[in-house]
């Protein structure tokens, strides 16, 4: 009498199917010409308003109350028009309380942790023109970590060609490198504790480099040694 259909269960949705053995229930869509895909269609009516559920996917634990996770259609911002929207990806860390964690927007930028794109608010954004945002409150906002063995942590490329890198060699000294020529802090730990010149993978470069040219010279230089060693020996 209450319209609700029910495979293998009594009802307690619209449509509510429950598996009877021990293997996964599965919801299957076929289609019978190709190049003609099965379509699930949410059809959401909210009018006028903006950032409103059009349909979700969830998911729940045990019971359909207890929900964990889900996946949201939502309306975009033109209220006229009526046809642009947003996904939205939701998780729950205790109390079955499904919070927002990511959403892909109408314009097609990918936010975590934010629901509007701004480079001052916390969170990672990547937009569809290729921009990348890392904001973080409180600490470093990205991390980089190289394994196995020494070489580039960043590689900087200009028209798909490189043009710069920064990388660790001997495992613990930084360097940058261009076209060549590079830097290299050298730390304290290694008993040398300088600012070196060196090649594109942090090795010794000696007598090559110089320090400015006579067009883009430094002002001053401050020391606490007033010798200068200019030595090529």
């Amino acid at each position: 009498s209450s319209g609700n259909v029910g495979i293998g269960v009594s009802p307690e949705n619209n449509l509510h199917i429950k598996g009877t053995a021990s293997t996964s229930t599965t919801l299957q869509l076929e289609s019978s010409t190709s190049q003609y895909a099965p379509v699930l269609l949410f059809d959401g009516v909210v009018g006028a308003s903006a950032d409103y559920l059009l349909g979700s996917i969830e998911a729940s634990w045990d019971t359909h109350t207890n929900k964990v996770a889900a996946i949201r259609f939502e309306s975009g911002d033109d209220t006229t028009n009526k046809d642009n929207g947003l996904i939205s990806f939701w998780t729950s860390d205790a109390s079955s309380t499904l919070d927002e964690r990511a959403r892909i927007t109408s314009t097609g930028d990918f936010l975590v942790g934010k629901q509007t794109g701004s480079s001052n608010s916390v969170g990672f954004e990547v937009s569809q023109t290729g921009n990348c945002v890392i904001t973080r409150s409180g600490g470093q906002p990205l991390m980089l970590n190289r394994q196995t063995n020494d070489g580039d942590i960043i590689l900087l490329r200009k028209d798909g060609a490189p043009v710069g890198s920064i990388g660790v060699s001997s495992s613990s000294i930084i360097y940058f490198a261009s076209s060549g020529n590079g830097v290299k802090v050298i730390p304290a730990t290694t008993g040398v504790d300088a600012f070196a010149p060196c090649s594109t993978t942090g090795a010794n470069r000696d007598n090559v480099m110089d320090c400015g040219f006579a067009s883009s010279r430094w002002d001053d230089i401050y020391a606490t040694n007033g010798t200068i060693q200019t030595s090529d020996a």
